[in-house]
């Protein structure tokens, strides 16, 4: 009886290896599968350890390459997707990679605001495409305000992208507020600096308090003449604010003018992103 049921149990242990080696897990398919179930699932995180491994079984192999590459970008890791990307290709190796590479290398190097290796990444990447470098260079000029290197760059290339060439055209008309003209303005008229800002409610809250203040100093000096302590309480009041409206006019255009250019690298960006 007990031959018959070791007979048995190695005819079900042969059984089970045979099942497994068929069905094996871990093997490239099935890790493909498993990889890109965790990608579309979002898991970008467990899908890098899974694309890690599968770049180990087979080195070398262009698409799984780039599908680590995305997955840390997907995954939002993008410091340790160039990291990795340097250690695939190192040194010129990363100037030479595939076309989708290059791409994917362009985003991560966007995406963590790198953008002056992204600049000469693209400059001397070779796979890419001339009129993507073209889009890419005078993008990226424009965000660091070379508008007139930008503009002839955009007809040098006789390129035909009229969204570039709305925000070329905007580079020289972006409405930036004089600061000399706002502190000249808070200077006669408190509170009129920050009203020409848009600010008009900061504008008309500093004219009542430095006008209001003023006022009551010179009520005391006209009452009780220069020995008056309130005229000299609420002269000192009125100054302060009178000083820290012109000094705060200055900070605020200086914020203003900060914003607009902000808002247009905003822009700018985007389109380049769309584009990478």
């Amino acid at each position: 009886m007990r031959i018959k049921s070791l007979k048995a149990l190695c005819l079900l242990l042969l059984s089970l290896s045979a099942f497994g080696q068929k069905q094996n897990l871990f093997d490239l398919d099935n890790s493909l599968k498993f990889a890109r179930f965790l990608n579309q699932k979002g898991n970008h995180k467990l899908a890098i350890l899974e694309w890690e491994r599968i770049n180990m079984m087979k080195p070398g192999e262009d698409s799984l390459q780039l599908a680590l590459i995305q997955s840390y970008r997907m995954a939002g890791d993008f410091r340790n997707g160039i990291s990795r990307f340097d250690h695939l290709f190192p040194a010129a190796q990363q100037f030479s990679c595939s076309e989708n590479l290059g791409q994917e290398m362009s985003k991560l190097l966007f995406l963590n605001r790198d953008f002056g290796r992204l600049r000469n990444y693209i400059a001397r990447q070779q796979s890419l495409a001339e009129p993507y470098k073209q889009v890419a260079e005078i993008s990226l000029a424009l965000r660091s305000g070379e508008n007139q290197k930008a503009d002839s760059l955009y007809y040098n290339y006789k390129l035909q992208e009229p969204q570039l060439l709305m925000l070329i055209e905007r580079s020289d008309n972006l409405k930036y507020k004089s600061k000399a003209l706002a502190v000249a303005m808070s200077t006669i008229i408190p509170g009129s600096g920050k009203a020409y800002l848009g600010n008009w409610k900061d504008g008309l809250v500093s004219l009542l308090f430095i006008g209001g203040s003023a006022y009551a100093s010179y009520r005391g000096f006209n009452q009780q003449g220069i020995n008056s302590a309130y005229g000299w309480i609420f002269g000192t009041i009125s100054t302060g604010f009178y000083l820290g409206n012109v000094f705060g006019t200055a900070k605020a255009t200086t914020k203003y003018n900060r914003g607009i250019l902000e808002h247009y690298q905003a822009d700018v960006e985007t389109y380049l992103y769309r584009r990478l």
